[in-house]
């Protein structure tokens, strides 16, 4: 069969579409557009249009794609140890992984599963005389299964020493030039050898990404320039390089950014798209003047772009159940709080997924947007200026939204306008920064929001922080970190994991609140009603040896504290 390419099944008499729309997962219409979006694509590709058009959850889309295929989909191993040498961009280029040999037959994890081209081409390169067995891989998780692979790209070090060099590096072009035309590639493939420091540069923004990294730090210093990732919130060393390829790399990141590549002596910051795997990757870059050159730092925002369950952020059962009844309720403030770097924003798309956006209308003001979210009217403030977040709740409530999802609440007027939307019959999310429930309830007065005004106005209050997680595959023992491997990048931590605290208002404490209550009479209510505080959550975390005390502590403070 070949549904994937627009052509029908010869044994269901059905393409991609057709089995989209008969689970119920693509309309008519959608099917129509898609279906004219994939004729401007090299081999007429649905799926390539389904997913660039973001119609179908990833995750429907795989399961389509393999009952239709007849083949299993990706269970999430078995994962290989390395990929026989086969370089990121080739595999990239196939949309194909190879996961091992079971009883003879080569498995390969396939994004497009009708590929067979791709398929051989593969089994040749390393030699394989038997048969293959084929699974769906969705874009995501094969990204993810590439970044395991490549994290430490030895490309990397004969770029660093091409550049140090003559400047050009022979041989070491872009290794996608055969690919065909994509038109959702950032830029086209290369025709002529590139150089050495923009080769260098793109790749250092794939070995960031691979590696699970938030940010790539350049640090100017005497004689070099330093580079640091930050994964799992720490800044790890990644590597020197000579002062020489200095003013050439920060000046190409400059370039990429649309910044002025002659102004050294003031700050600029800008943003650009790449594509890194397969993904497409929003890229901040902001610029620093220091007393040895200009540091750099580019924050990248995660690659996986689907809206986030809340099932899969880590927060306990309790703690889930608890905002899913939140969910239920029509009006009121649900703020997310914790300091910069703790996941607020994550939670708070990941809520927005509670809601039924087919029935509701959910409009957002952010600053900037970071991840667009289907079915939902987002408004990037960074791009207008002179819109303020209080102008743009005002502007929105003659919307007729359901929903306010408003990025943070900076200022007074930013909360009396969230909270005249939500005392009006709107759901109003929010972030804001502050250390504990309670904290979150004074740095609301300090917005000119006082107690007795949030008396029955207040839904929720989560707070939380994020601490590195023991590696599952290094660790000696529970609570204790082990000596690293390759799928931690040798750090003996892999992904992060929240400590939270949940705080929905009961009667009593609307009560309290109403009467304006001090901050003691407050805690004393949640101490006699149970309340599982954030101390409480870390300490839990604790004991089940998720974390190092160490790691733990490094977050909330000490545990044995009162």
């Amino acid at each position: 069969m070949n549904m994937i390419n627009g052509s029908k099944s010869e044994t269901g008499g059905r393409d991609l579409a057709d089995a989209l729309m008969a689970r119920g997962l693509l309309t008519a219409d959608a099917a129509r557009l898609v279906r004219r979006e994939a004729e401007r694509l090299p081999g007429g590709s649905l799926l390539r249009a389904i997913e660039h058009m973001g119609l179908v959850d990833e995750a429907d889309l795989v399961s389509v794609l393999a009952a239709e295929s007849g083949l299993a989909a990706w269970p999430g191993h078995p994962v290989p140890s390395d990929s026989a040498g086969l370089s990121a961009e080739a595999l990239v280029t196939a949309g194909a992984v190879p996961l091992g040999v079971e009883r003879g037959e080569l498995l390969l994890a396939m994004i497009d599963p009708d590929d067979l081209t791709a398929a051989e081409t593969i089994r040749r390169r390393l030699g394989h005389a038997g048969q293959l067995r084929r699974m769906v891989i969705g874009r995501t998780a094969f990204a993810r299964l590439i970044g395991r692979l490549h994290r430490n790209d030895p490309m990397i070090d004969a770029m660093i020493a091409a550049a140090a060099g003559s400047g050009t590096a022979p041989g070491l072009t872009i290794a996608a030039e055969h690919m065909p035309e994509d038109p959702f590639r950032d830029r086209p493939p290369a025709d002529a050898e590139e150089s050495a420091v923009t080769r260098l540069a793109d790749m250092l923004i794939a070995a960031a990404v691979r590696a699970g990294a938030s940010d790539l730090h350049l640090d100017p210093a005497p004689g070099h320039l330093g580079i640091r990732l930050r994964i799992d919130g720490v800044l790890t060393p990644f590597r020197l390089l000579d002062a020489a390829i200095a003013s050439g790399l920060v000046t190409r990141f400059k370039v990429l950014a649309g910044l002025d590549a002659v102004v050294t002596l003031r700050p600029q910051d800008g943003r650009i798209t790449r594509k890194i795997d397969g993904l497409a990757v929003e890229i901040r870059i902001a610029t620093h003047p220091t007393v040895h050159g200009e540091a750099v730092v580019l924050r990248l925002l995660d690659a996986d772009r689907r809206l986030r369950q809340l099932d899969g952020l880590g927060l306990t059962s309790r703690i889930v159940e608890g905002l899913r009844h939140i969910a239920r309720r029509p009006d009121g403030i649900v703020v997310v709080a914790g300091p910069t770097g703790s996941g607020k924003s994550t939670t708070l798309r990941a809520l927005t997924g509670l809601i039924d956006r087919r029935r509701l209308a959910v409009a957002t003001l952010e600053d900037p947007v970071e991840y667009p979210l289907d079915g939902i009217r987002q408004t990037d403030l960074s791009r207008l200026p002179e819109l303020s977040f209080a102008d743009g709740i005002r502007s929105l409530m003659r919307q007729d939204p359901d929903v306010l999802l408003i990025g943070e609440m900076r200022d007074e007027t930013t909360a009396a306008m969230a909270y005249r939307a939500a005392v009006t019959g709107h759901r109003v999310y929010t972030t804001l920064h502050a250390g504990d429930a309670l904290g979150t309830i004074d740095r609301l007065r300090d917005l000119g929001l006082a107690p007795r005004r949030l008396a029955g106005v207040l839904a929720a209050i989560l707070v939380q922080r994020l601490v590195r997680r023991l590696c599952p595959d290094c660790a000696p023992g529970p609570g204790i970190a082990g000596r690293g491997c390759p799928a931690c990048g040798f750090t003996g931590f892999r992904g992060r994991i929240p400590i939270a605290e949940l705080l929905i208002p009961d009667d009593a404490f609307d009560d309290l609140l109403a009467g304006d209550a001090a901050r003691p009479h407050l805690a004393a209510h949640l101490s006699r009603c149970g309340h599982h505080s954030l101390l409480a959550d870390a300490r839990e975390v604790e004991r089940r040896g998720l974390s190092t005390r160490d790691e733990i502590e490094a977050v909330v403070g000490p545990l044995d504290r009162p």
